[in-house]
């Protein structure tokens, strides 16, 4: 039976700010995306934020939801460490010049049995293909792949190695993408930066324990819309399913249809090399 659960949050100022549902297989949670009209906080007090607010939905992959809800966050596990634990979309074709933020906690580490990647979040700009990927062994890459036909073709833009993030402590981490250029941050420092060759345009996309049986907790996760488009705002109110479904209808009506080496065949779906570090 669906039940539902949400993180509470504390809101920023902000101009405007609008209530996002995450929708995970059963579980139901609350993301706060924050728009600033002139890309700078504003003084102003956010207002509150009811349910009759703009809503909009991640898209899940439904092979890759082992995640619940508990005691107000994001608990997610996979124990086959086959593929992404978790894989989420948010946003439109149009989206750029964001920030997303979430606080992160690995419980427990990959098992060395399983011979699989460290702990891992990765945000993922430009529709999935580039890779802003932490990793609890410190490994802060940077990765693209230009064509999804041709998924070997991974391509590191910058890859970082700093300390090693702990488990059991809480860490915060951010990505901007703004302007084809990609900002990462742990705990207020930034670790890596790269300018993505096609941009930053496109859907943002989560991926959780990639490779990995660790178990890994999120909350507080929000977005941020810095330069907001009415395109934009239009596609924050749906899901990215149906965000998608209507850039394919256009540009199938365009006379120029999706071709297979720009996104994969089952977008939104799993992008195979998202493992790649």
């Amino acid at each position: 039976m669906a039940h539902r659960n949400s993180i509470s949050q504390n809101l920023e100022p902000c101009h405007n700010t609008a209530m996002r549902w995450i929708n995970i297989g059963w579980v139901v949670l609350a993301t706060v995306v924050n728009v600033h009209a002139d890309g700078a906080p504003s003084t102003t007090q956010a207002t509150a934020v009811t349910l009759s607010d703009v809503t909009g939905k991640w898209w899940i992959d439904p092979a890759a939801n082992h995640c619940v809800v508990k005691d107000g966050e994001v608990a997610v596990y996979n124990e086959s460490a086959q593929g992404a634990a978790l894989h989420a979309e948010i946003g439109g074709m149009s989206w750029d010049n964001y920030r997303v933020e979430m606080e992160i906690m690995a419980e427990t580490g990959t098992s060395p049995a399983k011979h699989g990647f460290p702990w891992n979040v990765q945000i993922c700009p430009s529709n999935t293909n580039t890779f802003c990927q932490f990793f609890g062994d410190g490994s802060f890459n940077i990765g693209y792949v230009h064509d999804f036909a041709r998924p070997g073709d991974w391509m590191h833009l910058a890859d970082k190695h700093l300390e090693r993030m702990k488990t059991k402590q809480w860490h915060k981490i951010e990505l901007t993408a703004r302007h084809g250029q990609v900002v990462l941050k742990l705990d207020g420092k930034m670790v890596n930066q790269a300018k993505v060759p096609t941009g930053t345009a496109g859907m943002v996309g989560l991926l959780v324990n990639f490779a990995s049986d660790a178990k890994v907790h999120l909350r507080n996760m929000s977005v941020t819309l810095l330069e907001p488009t009415e395109q934009q705002l239009k596609e924050l109110s749906r899901d990215a399913a149906a965000n998608w479904e209507e850039y394919r209808a256009a540009r199938e009506k365009s006379g120029d249809p999706v071709r297979p080496e720009e996104f994969p065949a089952n977008k939104p779906g799993i992008v195979n090399i998202a493992g790649v570090k």
